[in-house]
């Protein structure tokens, strides 16, 4: 039962996300483990040393007493009780004041129709909250958005026992209601492989990976413009405003998150990339 899992703020370079393991499956699949020995370990470790998040040098700097404790720290905040519901008309109104609305469904559910200016991070418990740090500035207040109000809501809880962002609580309706009231939305560009290649060679395009950098170590895309993530909403300025953005990572997770982020930042130009573009999802998930 390791502490630690892939895609978690702590979790380390090639761990999987599996709740539990074995000696031997590790052993066997551990690209760490498969060092030979403690010189070759090192060297595997510290070639592609991860950047500490904020979140982590925070709470230790807590726990050595260089930081006070947050506010209400010791009271429960995290009661499914205490968070509020927001009707369609209200959740729009908080929108328009600023305020930032976590999107939680599957990426290219996102793309084919979003609440405009909302941020996508597909719901994962265990990278919930780094997604969200990565996307939205710990002022910024939050409120979330499912394909069941249940899940939004339990993500909320989530989010307020975390302590970073105000949480403003979920909205109680589905997107299936939000398109019917006819409130603001629009789509998001996603490109297959195949897509991305056409692009690649027509030099059509601007390509961001926004993968970490161990996983960068394994292969990019010559003259791709690399930000990892986690550090791409304080590095806009680092990125063309005038050209088509494609952004790139693994699974597509990241790279709709980051063009979501791009497109409610005013970047006007974007595109991310799903190993299954939104044509195939499309023929697959037809429209009612």
């Amino acid at each position: 039962y390791p502490t630690h899992y892939g895609g978690s703020p702590c979790g380390g370079k090639g761990m999987s996300g599996k709740p539990s393991s074995t000696i031997g499956y590790e052993r066997r699949y551990n690209p760490l483990l498969g060092a030979s020995n403690l010189a070759a370990f090192q060297a595997l470790l510290d070639e592609t040393p991860r950047s500490a998040i904020d979140a982590i040098l925070h709470n230790r700097n807590t726990n050595r007493g260089e930081l006070p404790l947050p506010a209400g720290y010791g009271e429960i905040r995290a009661e499914l009780g205490a968070i509020r519901a927001f009707t369609l008309q209200q959740a729009s109104a908080l929108l328009r004041d600023g305020t930032a609305l976590i999107d939680l469904r599957d990426r290219l559910a996102f793309a084919r129709w979003h609440p405009a200016g909302a941020l996508s991070t597909s719901y994962s418990r265990e990278s919930l909250a780094g997604r969200v740090a990565a996307l939205a500035a710990a002022e910024t207040p939050l409120l979330l958005f499912a394909d069941w109000p249940f899940l939004a809501r339990y993500a909320a809880s989530l989010l307020t026992a975390a302590g970073r962002n105000p949480i403003y609580g979920f909205v109680d309706a589905t997107p299936e209601q939000w398109q019917q009231a006819s409130l603001p939305g629009t789509q998001l560009d996603v490109l297959s492989v195949d897509q991305l290649h056409q692009e690649v060679m027509a030099g059509t395009a601007s390509i961001l990976d926004v993968r970490a950098p161990f996983e960068l170590a394994q292969g990019a895309i010559p003259g791709a413009q690399a930000i990892p993530f986690d550090e791409l909403r304080e590095r806009l300025h680092e990125l063309p405003g005038h050209r088509r953005l494609v952004v790139v990572c693994e699974s597509g997770i990241r790279s709709v998150g980051s063009a979501s982020l791009l497109a409610r930042q005013g970047f006007g130009q974007v595109a991310a990339v799903a190993p299954q573009g939104m044509s195939e999802y499309l023929k697959r998930h037809p429209a009612e």
